[in-house]
């Protein structure tokens, strides 16, 4: 339940995302992406720059250039809303078996009837 939640909560942010892309793209006329990095940046304004030196001193300097900032290049409605609807999928509620039961709409046959 708490992860649905969040899980919506996350795709509203995608969808807030998108949003603003499409009235950049109105309103100037061509098409720019709001990145992961830039809007990660608009929440918190050191910390990619934090998290780019601490990943740097104890990991490893190949895990934040290639990989990392390739995947922060990515669109931020892509990156919030893909696994926002894995989520949601992956948490849908279950049907009571009462309902899995195969529906007959015929009448069943009787012998008399044959």
């Amino acid at each position: 339940m708490i992860a649905r939640f969040i899980a919506m909560t996350v795709l509203v942010g995608a969808l807030l995302c998108a949003g603003a892309e499409a009235v950049q793209w109105a309103t100037s006329g061509h098409y720019d992406t709001l990145t992961g990095i830039e809007l990660w940046t608009a929440v918190d304004r050191v910390g990619p720059a934090r998290t780019q030196a601490g990943i740097e001193n104890h990991l490893a300097l190949w895990i934040w250039d290639p990989m990392l900032t390739g995947f922060l290049r990515q669109p931020g409605w892509l990156l919030m809303g893909a696994p926002a609807l894995l989520v949601l999928w992956l948490k849908q509620p279950k049907l009571h078996p009462r309902f899995m039961r195969r529906r007959k709409f015929a009448p069943p046959r009787t012998n008399a009837s044959r």
